[in-house]
């Protein structure tokens, strides 16, 4: 009977250890999804000030006369030249 006590008390602290590393790591988990989210979250804001600024850039080519038609045809040109 001791020894059955003891075999179970063994395995109810290798249940113990496993128990909190799955703890140990579903806390690592969340704190890398949330890093993630954060990181997106950024992403999103930089893509929304590119988007902003590039709608900037339009208009003030579109005020100074300048079209992207026109624009894009000199490009080709330049590039078959070369």
């Amino acid at each position: 009977m001791i020894e059955d006590l003891k075999r179970a008390e063994a395995i109810l602290e290798k249940a113990l250890l496993t128990r909190s590393e799955r703890y140990k790591m579903i806390q690592d988990m969340t704190i890398s999804s949330h890093e993630v989210a954060g990181v997106m979250r950024g992403i999103k804001k930089l893509n929304s000030q590119i988007n902003s600024y590039q709608h900037t850039v339009n208009k003030i080519k579109e005020e100074m006369g300048y079209h992207q038609d026109e624009i894009l045809r000199s490009e080709k040109k330049k590039k078959t030249i070369f």
